[in-house]
C-alpha cells in the first residue's frame, strides 16, 4: 500500500510524507499503525491537528499502537489542554495503560487544576509503581489550583 510504502524511504515532500503517515494511520496492521504514531509525534513535531488522531488511537485495541499514541501525545505536553484532558479521560478505563498514561502525565510540567482529582485516585493504587507515578503526575498539577498537603 501507499502508506506502507512510505517507510522505506524519506519523501523529500514532506505533504507527500504525511500524507502517507496519515494513510498509515488506518492501516489494517496494528505495526504500521504504531509507526504512523511514533513518526507524527517524533518527526512531525507538535502539530495540532495530529491531536484528535492520536487521541483516537489510544483506544486502539493493539497495546503498541496506543502505547506509541500516548508517547507522541506526551510530547504536546501541557500546551494543549485537549491532550491532558485525552490521557486522563482514559486513565480510568485502561488499566493495562495506566503506567504508561501516568508516566506521560508526570512528563508533562504542568497540569490543570481538573486533573488532581482523577490523579488521587490512583495515589493509594495496589500496582506500587502506579502510586507512584500518581504521586510524580500530582505534583505538576499547578500548586495555586491544587491543594497538594491534603
Amino acid at each position: 500500500s501507499a502508506a506502507a510504502s512510505g517507510f522505506i524511504y524519506i519523501a523529500s515532500d514532506d505533504l507527500k510524507l504525511a500524507t502517507e503517515v496519515l494513510d498509515a494511520l488506518q492501516d489494517r496492521r496494528p505495526d504500521a499503525r504504531a509507526f504512523a504514531c511514533m513518526t507524527l509525534g517524533y518527526v512531525f513535531g507538535v502539530r495540532a491537528t495530529a491531536i484528535p488522531i492520536l487521541t483516537n488511537l489510544i483506544r486502539d485495541p493493539d497495546r503498541d499502537v496506543a502505547v506509541n499514541a500516548i508517547d507522541a501525545l506526551r510530547l504536546f505536553g501541557s500546551g494543549h489542554s485537549n491532550v491532558v484532558a485525552a490521557l486522563l479521560g482514559v486513565l480510568s478505563d485502561s488499566p493495562s495503560l495506566r503506567e504508561t498514561i501516568l508516566s506521560s502525565l508526570s512528563n508533562i510540567r504542568s497540569l490543570p487544576a481538573n486533573a488532581g482529582p482523577v490523579l488521587q485516585q490512583f495515589v493509594g493504587d495496589p500496582n506500587l509503581r502506579v502510586a507512584s507515578l500518581a504521586k510524580q503526575a500530582l505534583s505538576n498539577v499547578h500548586a495555586k489550583t491544587w491543594p497538594l498537603d491534603k
